[in-house]
Formats: structure tokens, sequence, C-alpha cells
């Protein structure tokens, strides 16, 4: 289910395997990689108990640019590149020219021009994604972002790490959610 060129936070054999599928314009999204994902990466990832997957499901043109400059960050700045996209997301998206706003992240993140005007055409790596997120809605029928996938059940929405109340009820947070799903020692 993970493939070899997935980007993966957190060690394969991990009990609890949690796939996010996200846009990058999302403010749902956005809130989740900025409020949430330290707590989890803090609490489950770096504890060897859950690994992260992310599959970018990108809503609009804008955010399938902000993906693939994300996929040709130097190095292993994939993370990296996501939470400056995400932290900085008000910024570059309500810029008046929101392509070229991308391209000086790029260009800050060590990318030279036609690097990143390479990896903003790149063809192959835009059928990856619109095949991913066709396998998504096909799979996993995700049609909104975030969409979780934990251990195979779907969670759609920005969850926060902890429990919250909806409608008078209170419902777990994604803290509970990864720790009801841990072996029992």
């Amino acid at each position: 289910m993970i493939g070899p060129d997935e980007h993966v936070l957190g060690k394969a054999d991990a009990p609890v395997t949690i796939i996010e599928y996200a846009s990058l314009t999302c403010p749902h999204c956005a809130e989740f990689h900025n409020d949430t994902l330290p707590k989890v990466k803090s609490e489950f990832v770096e504890k060897g108990l859950a690994r992260l997957v992310f599959r970018p499901f990108p809503l609009d043109r804008l955010a399938l640019s902000a993906s693939l400059l994300a996929q040709c960050a130097p190095g292993d700045g994939y993370f990296s590149m996501l939470a400056i996209l995400f932290r900085s997301q008000q910024t570059w998206e309500h810029a008046d020219d929101p392509v070229a706003a991308l391209k000086q992240i790029g260009r800050t993140a060590g990318m030279n021009e036609d690097a990143i005007d390479k990896c903003l055409a790149d063809k192959s790596v835009i059928d990856k994604i619109v095949a991913g997120m066709k396998d998504a809605q096909e799979i996993f029928k995700v049609d909104a972002t975030p969409t979780f996938i934990i251990n195979g059940k779907s969670y759609p929405g920005a969850l926060p790490f902890d429990d919250y109340d909806e409608e008078g009820a209170t419902k777990p947070g994604f803290g509970k959610i990864v720790r009801d799903l841990l072996p029992k020692s």
C-alpha cells in the first residue's frame, strides 16, 4: 500500500500508518500541519509508534504547482518544503502572482529558476499525482481535504489532536484515535 517512492515520516514497522491526503491551498490542511502535526510527530512518529505518509490531493492548479515544487525540494527537503508552504500559505496563495511567489520559495530553498520551471512542468509527476488522486477517490472515497486514512479507516477533516465537542457530543481527536490503535502492552 505504501510505494517505495512515497514521502514517509517515521519507521516502516510502526504499528499505526497514517496516510494524509491534502491540498496545499486548503486552509484546513494548513491548520492541521501548523497546529496538530507537530504534536502527532512528537507523540507518535518520533517514538516509532506511527508513520505518516503524505499524498498530494491538489484541489486546484495552484495547489498542483505547490505540490510539484515540494516534490522537487532539494535532498530530503520534501517535508520541510511542505511545512514552509503550509506556514506561508496565506502569503503565496493570495499574492498578486502566486506562481511567482512559489518560485521565490523554491529559490529560497536553493533551487535555480531553470530547475523550478522544469519541476512545475514535469508531466510525469503531474500524471502520478492525478493517478494518486484517482486511486484515493476509488479506494478510500476521498472527496475532501484533508482526509486521513489511519490503519485503513477514513477520517475526513482537520482533526484536532485532543478530543473535541461537536453537536453536544465528545468526538475523539487524533491522539485518541492513534492511541486506540496501538498494541496493548
